[in-house]
């Protein structure tokens, strides 16, 4: 079995379910274990799709692991309000609006365990040849290394404008950290002294109008499908540090090329 991570698809079912009739058309990933980085359904306009997309491919022998982001926690908490007694109308926007798109897609009550399965799994650890690979929603804090790193960070570590990436400060003690939550325009794969890639980031900003991206952790490769969000430059060009800005030479133009379309 080899391991495909993909980036936060925030409620862009569409993109999604191109993205695994793309993944099912590839002899070389029939056996990939899917590893969706957190950030499933807030957001974009389909949660209902991304919820289908996930039964209907573990249905059809799929396996999929869920890992917890920053919106799973906002949404199961908002969820846990509404059955307290609080209205809809006093929830943030985004979980108000997403809540209502599952309602309206009959998903709310089949979407409730898979976000209860993605809070138990702050990261998943993968054990290569070459060392190990961990996926994580948003990263951790190289000053605390990985096992240091409090679970809070791991799914909300980020940088502000003008401040160093935590990806750009991370030496790879700790191996391949495969994560999203910040999106940049494309891929970003930090490398160490001989090449190795030691961090990489795969929010591409799907729900800006970039890409949804996967990176296949045994080859290295990149596989993507182009967003049908509109396009929102700001957001996509907020994570690019100075160091980044355009993206610098370890990124995702050094990694090996995309799989070919189609």
């Amino acid at each position: 079995m080899t391991h495909l991570v993909v980036g936060d698809i925030h409620g862009c079912g569409r993109e999604f379910r191109t993205f695994m009739k793309k993944v099912s058309a590839r002899p070389e990933l029939s056996d990939a274990r899917i590893i969706l980085a957190g950030d499933l359904f807030t957001k974009g306009p389909d949660p209902d799709l991304v919820t289908r997309e996930i039964l209907n491919q573990r249905h059809a022998g799929r396996s999929i692991d869920l890992i917890c982001g920053n919106h799973e926690v906002r949404l199961l908490g908002a969820i846990g309000r509404l059955h307290g007694g609080a209205s809809l109308d006093v929830l943030g926007k985004h979980e108000r609006s997403t809540i209502k798109r599952l309602e309206k897609g009959g998903m709310l009550a089949k979407s409730i365990p898979l976000l209860l399965e993605a809070s138990r799994r702050i990261q998943h650890r993968i054990f290569l040849p070459e060392g190990p690979a961990t996926v994580v929603h948003a990263g951790i804090e190289p000053t605390l290394g990985l096992d240091g790193t409090p679970d809070h960070l791991k799914m909300h570590i980020k940088s502000e404008p003008g401040e160093i990436n935590w990806w750009e400060r991370y030496d790879g003690r700790d191996g391949l950290v495969i994560f999203g939550h910040k999106p940049v325009p494309e891929p970003i794969i930090m490398r160490d002294e001989d090449g190795r890639p030691i961090a990489v980031n795969i929010d591409t900003g799907c729900i800006y109008g970039g890409h949804l991206s996967g990176y296949h952790v045994e080859s290295g490769r990149l596989l993507q499908v182009r967003s049908e969000q509109p396009i929102d430059v700001k957001k996509l060009a907020f994570a690019l540090s100075p160091t980044l800005a355009p993206i610098g030479r370890r990124s995702a133009s050094d990694a090996p090329a995309r799989m070919p379309a189609g």
